[in-house]
């Protein structure tokens, strides 16, 4: 297996355990035995169990940040609406990726020193999309601290209503399948988001 395979392999398979069994369950020696290859191979691409698991919030806010901007460069919708796609997007990726969502806000969790690098790109994600409310909101460019107000209170609306969700507070019904049930909180959440943005920008189209 390539090197750059092998890496990438890693950081899949270390997603997979922790989803499956959790993060105080994850072991390096238990992931290299289910790749079958030696532990100093493992080694040579990550130091500590922590550097991996760091590594996968790092390749996490990287995605949404890239996903940020796919949605930020399009033409064809206003500013609110790529507001409103950014947060759907979010929550997908909440829903899709529970166990690296609830490792972002709990660093400690997988190790301590988190590297600087992920606190910058968690300040890229938001300073992207403050950047693009100061943009939206108005005629005009609206202040700072305004833009922030409107993303604080967006983000925390949506990060509660995840939670309600993971956390069991909405009872999904004993017939449900889980993909089917993933499918109606995502939805329920959005239509929850999408008249959150009605009553919020009713003044605005898009």
């Amino acid at each position: 297996m390539a090197i750059k395979d092998l890496k990438m392999k890693m950081l899949e398979e270390a997603s997979a355990m922790i989803k499956e069994d959790g993060i105080d369950n994850f072991s390096v020696r238990i992931l290299s035995r289910r790749l079958n290859v030696s532990h100093n191979a493992m080694y040579r691409h990550f130091k500590t169990r922590s550097e991996l698991l760091f590594t996968l919030l790092m390749s996490a806010y990287e995605h949404i940040y890239n996903s940020f901007t796919a949605i930020i460069s399009r033409n064809d919708i206003s500013g609110i609406s790529k507001f409103r796609e950014c947060v759907n997007m979010y929550i997908e990726f909440a829903f899709k990726n529970p166990h690296i969502y609830k490792m972002m806000f709990a660093p400690d969790s997988v190790g301590k020193n988190c590297p600087e690098d992920i606190f910058h790109l968690w300040e890229k994600n938001y300073l992207t999309i403050v950047s693009l409310v100061r943009e939206s909101l108005g005629s005009e460019p609206i202040s700072n601290e305004e833009a922030q107000a409107f993303v604080d209170i967006t983000w925390a609306f949506a990060h509660g209503l995840v939670y309600l969700v993971s956390d069991g507070m909405f009872d999904r019904g004993e017939s449900q399948s889980d993909s089917i049930a993933e499918k109606s909180y995502i939805t329920v959440i959005k239509n929850r988001i999408d008249l959150f943005f009605e009553k919020t920008f009713s003044h605005k189209k898009g």
